[in-house]
């Protein structure tokens, strides 16, 4: 399977995808497509309300994303808290936890001994996992591949101090949520 074409206003990168992305650009702006509020929809709560914060407007610049992609950064903007939020779990309770069979004795319901059974996956293990592919797959559909991403991620000092940094969200560096 090919590669997908990049879109890239990066003087680094190829004259061609430079020239496909400002074609991009131009069709959406003969089409009149609107771009994507900066405001967050209310559905957004916490971690994910603070990452459309930071990601839209970059994507707004980048003039690439539009209002009819708004469920896909929706849903990019979930992953990342999802990846978040199962990471931070896992850092609680660890990876796996030990199982124990519990006898008790028949007649007086006295317990004589717990014995081990074995492991236990943490069901936050599958939740990162799949929030990881989510994003990267999300990543890919709105053109945060590894390159165009790096410009996002240079932003790593805010202009505000109370809002984490696009690096820091997807990382999860602000514990404060």
């Amino acid at each position: 399977m090919p590669r997908k074409r990049k879109l890239t206003v990066d003087e680094h990168d190829r004259k061609s995808q430079r020239e496909l992305a400002k074609k991009v650009a131009e069709f959406q702006n003969d089409k009149n497509l609107n771009q994507l509020p900066t405001e967050p929809p209310k559905t957004l709560k916490g971690f994910a309300r603070k990452m459309w914060k930071i990601l839209v407007p970059e994507l707004r610049k980048a003039n690439f994303v539009t209002e009819a992609d708004q469920s896909t950064v929706e849903s990019f903007c979930m992953a990342v808290e999802m990846r978040h939020l199962a990471y931070s779990d896992i850092e609680k309770n660890g990876i796996q936890s030990s199982i124990f069979k519990t006898v008790v004795n028949p007649t007086t319901g006295e317990v004589i001994s717990h014995d081990f059974c074995g492991f236990r996956k943490n069901p936050a293990v599958t939740t990162l996992s799949d929030s990881i592919a989510k994003i990267k797959s999300l990543a890919n559909e709105l053109g945060l591949t590894p390159s165009s991403r790096a410009s996002l991620l240079a932003r790593v000092e805010n202009d505000d101090d109370d809002e984490p940094s696009l690096n820091d969200l997807i990382n999860g560096g602000d514990e404060d949520f």
